[in-house]
């Protein structure tokens, strides 16, 4: 049985080592395997301690631009935002002895070390611009985003703007920015181009650095630079340094090691990020008028621009809601020049956005997805804030946009369509609510699951994945994790029953097949504000009957 319940949360700097102490007796005398611990354990005794304690969110930032000489221009930005309490919550995990794989008798780990282990509850948003100048070899070498993989991206205007203050908005404050040489490259640069498009941000976030903070702890003479602490820390080098969205995954994972001492200097460094100086003065930049996708639309209906693969987690089966929503973009002329292939591209802008259910989240979905009701509790809803989120992200693509996913029709498309129904009809009157859900309806939806199943059941196909005989038939599946295995030698598709990993895994089985599966998703695109909405399990009456207006 769990220690009776802590009533004053215990230090910071002791959560970590308080941890191990305080999980539960049935964790500790568990086996080590290769499977994941059960969800239904969390939280654990030390994360119920700090529950009141933890508040704010840290969120990882960086840049990736046109090289050090000269004025430079961003070509990739991305954060990675993670509640305080979600971190504790790993590092609680972490410590025990199950997770850390001593607990059998040989003491040999079986699970990855402390060091790799993140929060599963992790919002990001990564965004690739067009610089408006030539980049430097140097840059283009390192970050492999050069001005012809970059020559379809939007620049840095007030659409981009306004989608990280919206990201950023709708997380707990305080909000802290975190780059490791952030107030003297990242900070600074990123003020200089809020300044060109004449925005400043309404969230009012704070900043720190935390270079710093590692020359403290490391010793003395030790490089501390991010690959080479990820390297001393965590035990091995980043297989992707120089992206955005990497690197960012890198700080978290250094920082998750230095966990006391970084929330501590968190507290005493942070500052407003108004008060960081830009880099440089720009001129203001007019803002360009938006794309016509409406007519677009009208006039060619399948000449898309952009694919948006979609992802959505859910409570469960049964009137389930989001928990989860994944959005991973890629340029139509970057896709075909690599169609047949399974290399992505470089240049894809994504948003991964968590969601507090207002419900609880089934035994088995929680298995499933990693994502259960303690570690969302700290999560906002699918609110009116949500939809313009959503709206801006969509805005800023190349129209007309494709969206696809998988099973899409039956299932992603339909619970999307009715979480945006409730949030618009929670914000009626609201006009920039409105025009948010007008830009999502405009969108073109289709399923991958009928398109795949058709190539796979051609002819001359490779032999299905199926399951023993039921009634003297093969009970054949087309899941994304089967087509994705079959296609790629039994390889297992990484991040799987995870928002961004499922995304990235059926964007490259649709890279793979693109010459055969392009034809069959544009004869089956339809408009999203087609498709019927699903039914949502709602808590009470006032928000059932919003949930009946809005279907």
């Amino acid at each position: 049985e769990p220690p009776p319940a802590v009533r004053e949360p215990p230090p910071v700097a002791q959560e970590a080592s308080a941890a191990a102490q305080e999980a539960p007796a049935a964790a500790q005398k568990a086996p080590a395997s290769d499977e994941k611990p059960a969800v239904t354990s969390y939280p654990t005794a030390a994360s119920k301690a700090v529950t009141d304690a933890a508040s704010g969110t840290l969120v990882m930032l960086d840049l990736e631009t046109t090289g050090m000489e000269g004025r430079q221009r961003i070509t990739e930005l991305a954060m990675l935002a993670v509640h305080t309490f979600n971190l504790l919550e790993a590092a609680a995990v972490s410590a025990s002895p199950v997770a850390n794989g001593n607990g059998d008798a040989a003491g040999v780990s079986s699970q990855p070390p402390r060091a790799s282990r993140l929060p599963r509850v992790m919002n990001s948003l990564c965004l690739v611009f067009h610089p408006m100048q030539p980049v430097h070899p140097g840059a283009a070498d390192l970050t492999r985003l050069d001005n012809v993989a970059l020559e379809r991206q939007k620049e840095f205007d007030r659409n981009a703007a306004a989608l990280i203050d919206a990201f950023l908005s709708r997380l707990e404050p305080p909000v802290v920015l975190m780059a490791h040489n952030g107030l003297q490259f990242d900070f600074p640069l990123l003020r200089s181009e809020l300044n060109a498009v004449g925005v400043s941000l309404q969230s009012r976030p704070l900043c720190c650095k935390s270079l710093p903070l590692f020359r403290k702890l490391e010793p003395p003479g030790s490089r501390c630079g991010l690959t080479e602490l990820h390297f001393r820390l965590a035990g091995w080098r980043p297989e992707d340094a120089h992206s955005a969205i990497e690197d960012c995954v890198s700080l978290l994972r250094v920082l998750s090691c230095r966990l006391p001492a970084c929330l501590d200097w968190v507290r005493q460094q942070a500052v407003p990020f108004d008060s960081v100086a830009p880099k440089y003065v720009a001129k203001r930049r007019l803002p360009l008028p938006d794309f016509p996708y409406k007519l677009c639309m009208k006039t060619q209906r399948q000449a898309w621009r952009t694919l948006a693969v979609l992802d959505l987690e859910t409570t469960g089966l049964y009137q389930p809601r989001v928990t989860e929503l994944a959005l991973l973009t890629a340029d139509r002329a970057d896709l075909l020049r690599r169609g047949g292939t399974d290399r992505l591209p470089r240049a894809l802008n994504r948003l991964c956005l968590l969601f507090n259910p207002g419900c609880e989240v089934t035994p088995s979905a929680a298995n499933i997805t990693g994502l259960h009701g303690a570690c969302l509790r700290s999560q906002p809803a699918f609110d009116s804030a949500s939809v313009r989120l959503l709206g801006a992200f969509v805005r800023r693509l190349h129209q007309p946009v494709l969206m696809v996913a998988h099973n899409g029709a039956r299932f992603d498309f339909p619970l999307l369509q009715a979480e945006l129904r409730l949030a618009s009809a929670a914000a009626a009157g609201c006009s920039a609510t409105a025009d948010a859900a007008k830009c999502l309806g405009s969108v073109l939806c289709s399923d991958s699951l009928p398109a795949l199943r058709e190539l796979q059941l051609r002819p001359g196909a490779d032999a299905l994945f199926a399951e023993p005989l039921k009634q003297g038939k093969p009970q054949v599946r087309f899941s994304l994790q089967q087509l994705y295995s079959q296609a790629f030698s039994g390889e297992e598709p990484p991040g799987s029953h995870s928002g961004l990993g499922d995304c990235e895994a059926l964007l490259r089985l649709l890279l793979f097949r693109l010459p055969d599966c392009l034809p069959l998703l544009e004869a089956a695109a339809a408009p999203f504000e087609t498709v019927a909405p699903a039914k949502l399990h709602v808590e009470d009456a006032a928000a059932a009957a919003s949930s009946a207006a809005a279907n």
